[in-house]
């Protein structure tokens, strides 16, 4: 029995601390890059304090300090599409803090929203225009929710429970308060308009648009909050290539469902 639990709790050690880490201790930072044809990379950046992180493992042993989060944790919540690709990923302990720098590559924003951590945000690239390119991303409390999810899988854990019980509560929103998140878009354009705190060009062609946040304000905004920015491209940039790819990708959507039909009624005939 006590083995059973322990192990439940190992399953769960890097979940519970997803939630109960997002403090004064935490801070996550997360760049979008956006190349003319619509693929890009993300780029995740956090780190969290290492004497928190070992106060609430389980699995902690005699002189080891164990990552929070481990890289199985992370690849998990990058799958979801074949055009996603987790090219890099950095878990260290530097001083007293662990430091996570994780990179995807993604073919287009379509893809990027199928995979478990962006799931929720739903991250889209579309032409309001023939020169106006927008991208929009929900905010969420993404982590916490993840951690919320798994802890509902682990039937009878004790740590789970807990967590469950705490996570909607007053305390636990004051607790993780004052974590701290940084969200970046560099894309395509000389101009652009939106509600980023701030936009800066990146030399002729490119701008550069950030947010600030602090948990609260998630937690505050819990019935859903927008990243968006609109940036306009230069003249000769228009219908680049950028919209033959968005193009393409409607027109695959769309035919896709034909074939299957098709296939389906011959197989019926034959």
């Amino acid at each position: 029995m006590g083995s059973r639990l322990m192990s439940r709790g190992l399953r769960l050690g890097a979940v519970v601390l997803l939630g109960t880490l997002l403090c004064g201790c935490f801070e996550y930072t997360q760049e979008i890059n956006i190349n003319d044809d619509g693929s890009g990379e993300v780029r995740v950046t956090a780190w969290i304090d290492a004497n928190v992180a070992g106060r609430f493992r389980a699995d902690v042993r005699g002189g080891e300090i164990p990552a929070p989060i481990r890289k199985a944790v992370i690849r998990d919540i990058t799958l979801g599409s074949k055009q996603v690709k987790l090219t890099d990923m950095t878990v260290v302990l530097e001083g007293d803090r662990w430091v996570y720098e994780i990179t995807l590559a993604f073919q287009n924003a379509a893809a990027l929203a199928k995979t478990k951590f962006f799931r929720r945000m739903h991250p889209s690239l579309d032409f309001v225009s023939t020169k106006q390119l927008r991208f929009k991303e929900g905010l969420t409390t993404t982590l916490i929710d993840i951690a919320r999810d798994r802890a509902k899988t682990l039937n009878e854990d004790i740590y789970a429970e807990n967590f469950l019980k705490a996570v909607d509560t007053d305390e636990f929103k004051s607790l993780v308060a004052d974590a701290k998140l940084t969200y970046v878009v560099t894309m395509p354009g000389r101009t652009a308009t939106g509600n980023s705190d701030r936009v800066e060009g990146i030399g002729d062609d490119r701008i550069r648009a950030s947010w600030d946040f602090t948990m609260k304000n998630l937690l505050d905004q819990r019935a859903g909050s927008t990243l968006e920015i609109t940036s306009t491209l230069p003249p000769e940039r228009g219908f680049s290539q950028i919209v033959i790819v968005l193009l393409l990708l409607a027109v695959v959507g769309m035919l896709v469902p034909a074939i299957r039909l098709v296939i389906l009624k011959v197989k019926g005939a034959s």
